[in-house]
């Protein structure tokens, strides 16, 4: 099988970085370009991260603290009062990318799409959620939710790419990557 690489592949600074500030360590790593998916940019995918726990603001709090009005003065005002509480959120497992070369602030473009699947029929939610920095560079990092969480006894990973709606990537471009979970070793 045929592994698309770019002739100048950016080291992987801009995910490390990001991973390194969040405190999240790549499950599994490989660093292959799938295409440009995105009219101007390759996308490069870095690595898996396994889900976890984390404490995000209680959003229903927020919305209460917002909707209370405050007078100051001669002025009614919504104003969000004092520490919001914190509650426990589960996060998917994750695939980090780049975008090379990165996205510049204001970019506008159609996103990729992301499928995941294993060898157990494990029911992943497809939601392709996910973000991204901009401010340009040589890459720019990138983190789509694989809609769920990949089973500890699954063996095989199936990661399947589309473009956005409106681009047609020139070849070569992949449509699939198989990540063996076990080896971490990856083909197309």
């Amino acid at each position: 099988m045929t592994t698309l690489v770019l002739v100048n592949l950016p080291p992987r600074d801009a995910t490390d970085a990001y991973l390194a500030r969040a405190g999240i360590r790549l499950a599994i790593s490989f660093d292959i370009d799938v295409g440009e998916l995105v009219d101007g940019h390759h996308v490069v995918v870095r690595g898996i991260s396994r889900g976890r726990t984390i404490l995000a603001p209680d959003h229903d709090e927020l919305r209460r603290q917002a909707t209370q009005p405050v007078q100051v003065g001669d002025t009614v005002m919504q104003v969000s009062i004092g520490e919001v509480r914190k509650i426990q959120v589960e996060v998917e497992d994750e695939l980090h990318y780049e975008f090379v070369p990165g996205v510049v602030q204001g970019e506008r473009f159609s996103l990729w799409r992301l499928t995941a699947s294993d060898d157990l029929g494990t029911p992943y939610n497809g939601n392709d959620s996910g973000a991204y920095g901009a401010g340009g560079g040589s890459a720019t990092h990138g983190s789509r939710d694989l809609g769920g969480q990949i089973p500890l006894e699954a063996s095989v990973l199936l990661l399947s790419f589309e473009p956005g709606f409106d681009w047609v990537p020139p070849d070569p471009w992949c449509h699939q990557l198989k990540v063996d979970l076990q080896s971490g070793s990856v083909t197309t």
